[in-house]
């Protein structure tokens, strides 16, 4: 958008530049990876918050961080079934404390309803949903499918980055 390339123009620009920055560092030998966990805005494709941590970082353990960068409320939130656990949605709740979000986080196949208790009310609301819908309906019909628009979003960045992109 800042040099209006179209895609393939930035695909190639961006490519080209993360090859130069690539050949500038010595690589080292002990090489360890890092995860990137990133917050997408649904509606606009807009990265919204990010944290870079090691590999072994759980990916629930950043939802705080990610939440921290945000300033406005949270209409919805929306993750996969790693997700499905009470941090995050106590994360989440006291995120948005002045107006209650929907919390769309797969729950796993054995989930088990919880006392009703503030931060259980949306997970409780989930597993009854799915198990009155079955999966399929209840993806479509909750809303939880939009999180591919997301899911395209992290795709469209890693094709243009390229498979070898590193974070000093």
């Amino acid at each position: 958008m800042v040099f209006q390339f179209a895609l393939r123009q930035t695909e190639g620009f961006l490519g080209s530049l993360f090859a130069l920055l690539g050949n500038l560092r010595k690589r080292p030998k002990n090489r360890d990876w890092r995860k990137l966990h990133v917050s997408v805005n649904a509606l606009t494709g807009e990265v919204i918050a990010c944290d870079l941590t090691s590999k072994s970082a759980p990916d629930a353990s950043r939802v705080p961080a990610l939440l921290r960068q945000i300033e406005s409320p949270l209409a919805s939130a929306c993750a996969d079934g790693a997700y499905d656990k009470d941090a995050v949605y106590q994360a989440i709740e006291h995120h948005t404390a002045t107006r209650a979000s929907r919390v769309l986080i797969l729950p796993r196949k054995n989930a088990q309803l919880k006392p009703k208790v503030g931060v259980s009310r949306e997970r409780n609301r989930n597993i009854r949903s799915r198990g009155r819908l079955g999966r399929r309906q209840w993806d479509t019909k909750s809303g939880y499918s939009r999180r591919s628009l997301v899911e395209n979003t992290i795709y469209l960045s890693k094709t243009i980055i390229g498979p070898r992109s590193r974070f000093a």
